[in-house]
This record gives structure tokens, C-alpha cells and sequence, in this order.
């Protein structure tokens, strides 16, 4: 499995897209996007496009039709409400595990993919500070936690809610993603200022700042 997940995006910031497209190895490649995070699929779809708007490849909105995953390069997982996409997603999971494509997603298209995400879908706003951040179950493909977003202030909780969990954690600011295979994972960033994090378990969870350019292994030799 492959992965290239982002903790959120800023549009009309399009790095991260064109690293994700050379990774696939083509000249054109095939884009199947799924929409179910969102509460209007279409809008989801349009955003996407406007955000890969310039480059060489091609893109199809999953609306629940019969196809071949393996036809496709990269099978991209828009940002919403994680509890949603797991829920309309779980019986495609196997499947989706199992093609030969690039798996890639923002926010809770990322979330979705771990262990379990951070979501905001029963936070509130109050005395300028959100809070009730939950750790959203996902489909455990990766054996680890994630928070999307962690450049907002408030989601210094996810600091602890990574102890929930016996495995390691990953903090992505917006405008970075992470590439992770079975072998090692890297950080891409959209310009210096974002920032990613790992939280090691076997280092009580220490929080050790992700540069770009560096290949970390999965396991320690």
C-alpha cells in the first residue's frame, strides 16, 4: 500500500498536488475522486478540480458506480465529516486496500485511513477556543493516529489523545503531506512555514519535528 495524505490545503496552493501526480510515474494520470466526507458532493468535486486545474491529468467524480479501482493511478478522498466517509465508504475498504493505486486524501480523506482521526464534528466555539475534538475511528490501513489541521491552536489536545492509543501519531499543519509505503514515509511541504510531527510510542510519544528530504523508516533496524 501507498499513501500521500495531507492535513489540510489552502486554495490555490498547488505543490502538493503536482508531487502527488509525479509519484504515480505517468505523464497523464487517472484521478477517481470521492466526494463522501462531503454534505454536496458536487461542490467537493469542483473544488478539487479547480485546485488540479492546470495539470496533465484526468479526473472522475465516484458516485457509487461499477468500476475497476486498478484503472485508475490515484484514488483521492475529499475533506469533511470522517464519521461519513468511513460509514458510506466500509464496504468498498477491502477493495480500495487491495488495488495497485496511489490511496491519497486531505483532512478527513486522511483521517479515514488510520487508526483513528481528529474531527471536529462535535467540537463548539466558545471564548475563542474550540473544543471536543474527538479521535474518530477510521479504517486502520495505517497503524497510527492522526490530527489534520494541527496548526490551529486548540488541537494542542491531540498531544494527549495520541496516548489513546498504543501506536505512533502523526500531526500535519495544512499545506504538508505525508508518503507513506510499507517500507519508510516523507514529508512534503507546500512552503517552510507548515510543519509535521510524529509522535513515537516506543519514545513515550515524544514529538519529533518531519523535515522534507529525509526518508524515516517504518522500523527501526
Amino acid at each position: 500500500m501507498k499513501f500521500y495524505l495531507m492535513g489540510g490545503e489552502t486554495p490555490g496552493k498547488t505543490k502538493l498536488y503536482e508531487i502527488m501526480l509525479k509519484i504515480t510515474g505517468k505523464d497523464n494520470p487517472k484521478i477517481l475522486y470521492f466526494p463522501n466526507a462531503s454534505v454536496d458532493y458536487q461542490n467537493s468535486f469542483e473544488r478539487f478540480k479547480k485546485q488540479t486545474d492546470g495539470f496533465n491529468c484526468y479526473i472522475e467524480l465516484f458516485l457509487n458506480q461499477d468500476v475497476s479501482f486498478n484503472d485508475y493511478d490515484i484514488l483521492y478522498f475529499g475533506g469533511g465529516i470522517t464519521q461519513k466517509i468511513v460509514f458510506e465508504l466500509r464496504s468498498l475498504k477491502d477493495l480500495i486496500i487491495k488495488s495497485n493505486c496511489l490511496l491519497a486524501g486531505s483532512s478527513a480523506g486522511a483521517n479515514m485511513w488510520f487508526l483513528a482521526g481528529v474531527g471536529d464534528f462535535y467540537s463548539y466555539y466558545d471564548n475563542f477556543h474550540t473544543y471536543n475534538y474527538k479521535l474518530i475511528k477510521g479504517f486502520g490501513a495505517i497503524n497510527a493516529t492522526f490530527c489534520p489541521h494541527y496548526q490551529k491552536e486548540d488541537l494542542i489536545v491531540y498531544n494527549d489523545m495520541v496516548k489513546e492509543y498504543e501506536a505512533d501519531g502523526f500531526a500535519l499543519e495544512n499545506d504538508t503531506a505525508l508518503f507513506l509505503n510499507d517500507s519508510y514515509f516523507e514529508i512534503f511541504k507546500q512552503n517552510n512555514a507548515s510543519s509535521a510531527y510524529w509522535f513515537k510510542r516506543t519514545e513515550n510519544y515524544k514529538m519529533i519535528p518531519l523535515y522534507e528530504g529525509i526518508k524515516y523508516k517504518i522500523k527501526e533496524d
